[in-house]
């Protein structure tokens, strides 16, 4: 089974792609890897970040966690723009999640924990990746959840 059949099995979407505002690109491939830029979960149409604040403070852990599953759906959709569908995805090799929470909130590793959970539901074994988990003060937009990916990709 697929990725995109496991993703309706589990009753999930990737979203659209979210147009770039700047310079830089949501995906490059180089090499036989995939880099990502740091994505959050957007919602829309309009276009608004999706659970927009502080975790610990405005946000639970749920909503954290919540938040990392849009980011990696997000993720997964400019992949698959960029690669010509996920097919090519051979495995992931790193998720590096941002998690904006306040000093006293030390389950970052659960939200970023979260996104590693659902690549595996999605990849399997090949989803199994290094992972670091970083809690900050502050991100973009207010996100509460970025995360960056390294993915190796067949030609």
């Amino acid at each position: 089974m697929g990725v995109t059949e496991r993703l309706a099995e589990l009753g999930l979407a990737l979203p659209d792609p979210i147009p770039v505002h700047g310079r830089y690109r949501p995906v490059v491939v180089r090499d036989g890897i995939a880099y990502t830029s740091g994505l959050m979960a957007i919602a829309g149409p309009p276009l608004r970040i999706d659970f927009a604040g502080r975790i610990g403070d405005d946000l639970t852990l749920d909503d954290g966690k919540q938040s990392a599953r849009g980011a990696l759906l997000l993720t997964l959709s400019h992949l698959a723009a960029e690669l010509g569908g996920l097919d090519r995805v051979e495995r992931f090799l790193h998720v590096r999640g941002y998690v904006c929470a306040t000093p006293e909130f030390d389950k970052v590793h659960h939200v970023v924990g979260a996104a590693s959970s659902l690549i595996g539901e999605l990849f399997g074994d090949d989803g199994l990746a290094a992972r670091t988990a970083i809690g900050v003060a502050t991100l973009p937009e207010r996100a509460s959840v970025i995360l960056e990916t390294v993915v190796a990709v067949s030609a």
